[in-house]
């Protein structure tokens, strides 16, 4: 098994150019040799100078991210006791950390000293109030922590105080005080603008007051406040309240999804596999499977899972390319996912980030194969990701995914999660330059009893080799094209819009070309685009519309 640990990729450990702040850290996974390097790096910053405050963040911060995996005994490496100490040594930049690390850990006590040292020092300390309240509910004693949200509520000035409000009208929730935390709400969000304080109260109407009008109400002022409000977007697609098309097709917000799955790693695999059935991780392994029945992959086959979340597509996706050892790099939003991927043992890299941002800082034709199983359920629109798959990918390179079926365009499904129909999948794929190599449909998991029918595809870049086969097919169509290219780029240039992907063609046309010979060709290509697509490898039975005919479907495929 590989062995993995998380460390920090630090901004804090690292020189930045005068003037410019760092980069934003990132989590990431690593050797322990990396690890190793991190903290010496910020151990050696120490050694020269042992009031270094970031330097002493920094440590506190690897060790804090490495948790119980690994923690004293990567903090003893670099001349601390243990991980706690290296956290004493920092609670002082940063007393929160040290407090969220010490309840990671169980250790109650330890939390306890932190706050008390800091409320000794500062005995109106807001932050250290809502710690004390944190503590206490963490260990189950919901009234004292209501009172010390209250207490940290009073202390709050300027822009702390609707945060404190919220999290005072929160603990007075958890406590069962539904009035009291009805009479803060009230306050909270008269005439406030504040997303999120909108959104609790939307949930709070909802589940303690029995008011669902009211709460609906509540979460499209959220929504129209903040349309990246992913949590009050999805509980209303529940309610089939959305009436906006714009929020129906919004894009899910980065902190709601990464949030969401942080709160379900430790029970993920069990509630996901085991109760509900979900197989979207075999499915897109059989898929692939099918679509590389005529590549020859290079020795070192370089795999991107994107939404990786536990790990499940490791192994599927290792068995589908036997004997060749694949480099395996797991994308996920969430670090608790993360973790338990990095235990599995299948990954070879695990990086914390989004999907599209995490193919943007890959370099052209440098993947061979992009998995993302039940991730476009989370992200709606695929043009960005498609279009960042087309330009990492490989001449021969594959992008497999799932989708949930709907049945028009895209937008947020009954369950809260994004829908897509098969339509909008051809059109979104020729748009960025890619065709439907291989196409099946399925139960993925089940949802409230009922099976969730998903469409599991296999795209690949659209070739100079894919339209000469496709025009030699159809003369009529070759020669229509030949006669407007003529009259674009001259006799030799026949073939020059099909060179490149044909989305960079439309492109090309628009700019280098105007008057109806270039419009022409600019809508000949893309129906003859769609053609294309439709003329695949697709499983004969893929198109059945019950879950009968789709369990039985013939694994065979016919190319039109």
């Amino acid at each position: 098994m590989r062995q993995f640990v998380l460390y920090y990729a630090l901004a804090l450990c690292t020189a930045t150019q005068p003037g410019k702040p760092a980069a934003p850290p990132k989590f990431i996974y690593a050797t322990k040799n990396e690890v190793k390097q991190q903290l010496a790096a910020a151990k050696r910053r120490l050694d020269a100078n042992a009031t270094d405050v970031r330097a002493k963040h920094a440590v506190a911060k690897i060790l804090r991210a490495l948790g119980d995996i690994d923690g004293d005994a990567t903090a003893r490496n670099v001349g601390f006791e243990n991980a706690t100490a290296a956290w004493a040594r920092a609670a002082h930049v940063d007393v929160e950390g040290a407090v969220h690390y010490a309840l990671r850990r169980g250790d109650h006590a330890e939390a306890q000293r932190l706050i008390g040292e800091r409320l000794r020092e500062v005995p109106d300390c807001q932050i250290a109030l809502e710690l004390r309240a944190l503590e206490r509910r963490a260990f189950g004693d919901n009234a004292a922590a209501s009172k010390f949200y209250d207490e940290a509520a009073e202390r709050a000035t300027g822009a702390a105080r609707n945060p404190a409000l919220l999290r005072s009208a929160l603990g007075r929730a958890a406590n069962g005080d539904v009035e009291g935390a009805q009479r803060v709400f009230e306050d909270l969000c008269q005439g406030s603008d504040d997303a999120e304080a909108w959104r609790e109260y939307g949930f709070f109407l909802d589940e303690r007051m029995g008011d669902r009008a009211r709460a609906v109400a509540a979460l499209k002022r959220a929504v129209r406040l903040d349309p990246s409000e992913g949590q009050a977007r999805a509980q209303l697609a529940k309610w089939g309240a959305l009436d906006d098309e714009t929020d129906r097709t919004a894009r899910l917000d980065d902190a709601y999804v990464g949030g969401l799955f942080d709160q379900f790693a430790a029970s993920f695999d069990e509630t996901l596999v085991e109760k509900l059935g979900y197989r979207g991780h075999l499915q897109c392994a059989a898929v692939l499977s099918k679509a590389l029945e005529d590549v020859e992959l290079n020795a070192d086959v370089s795999v991107v899972d994107l939404g990786a979340g536990t790990g499940l597509c490791g192994a599927p996706l290792r068995k589908v390319l036997a004997p060749k050892t694949p480099h395996i790099t797991a994308v996920d939003l969430s670090t608790r996912m993360l973790e338990r991927c990095a235990e599995r043992g299948d990954h070879d890299a695990v990086v914390e980030g989004e999907a599209v941002d995490h193919l943007r800082r890959l370099p052209a034709d440098s993947v061979d194969i992009i998995v993302a199983a039940d991730v476009l359920a989370y992200i709606g629109d695929c043009a960005e990701l498609f279009g960042e798959a087309h330009r990492v990918l490989r001449a021969h390179g594959r992008l497999v995914f799932t989708l949930e079926e709907g049945d028009a365009g895209f937008g947020l499904g009954p369950g809260g999660r994004f829908v897509h129909s098969e339509a909008y999948l051809y059109d979104a794929a020729a748009a960025a330059g890619l065709r439907v190599v291989a196409l099946d449909r399925g139960p993925m998991r089940s949802q409230g009893g009922a099976p969730v029918v998903a469409l599991i595809a296999a795209l690949g870049p659209v070739s100079s080799q894919d339209v000469e086969a496709h025009f030699s097919a159809r003369p009529a169509d070759a020669s229509r094209l030949r006669l407007a290219n003529s009259r674009m780029f001259g006799t030799n240039g026949a073939y020059a819009s099909v060179r490149a992907r044909i989305g960079d063609t439309r492109r090309i046309l628009d700019l280098r070309t105007s008057g109806e010979a270039a419009e022409w060709c600019g809508a000949h290509i893309a129906s003859t685009r769609r053609r294309m697509d439709r003329a695949s490898t697709v499983a004969p039975s893929s198109r059945a519309s019950t879950v009968e005919t789709i369990e039985t479907q013939d694994s065979t495929t016919e190319a039109h």
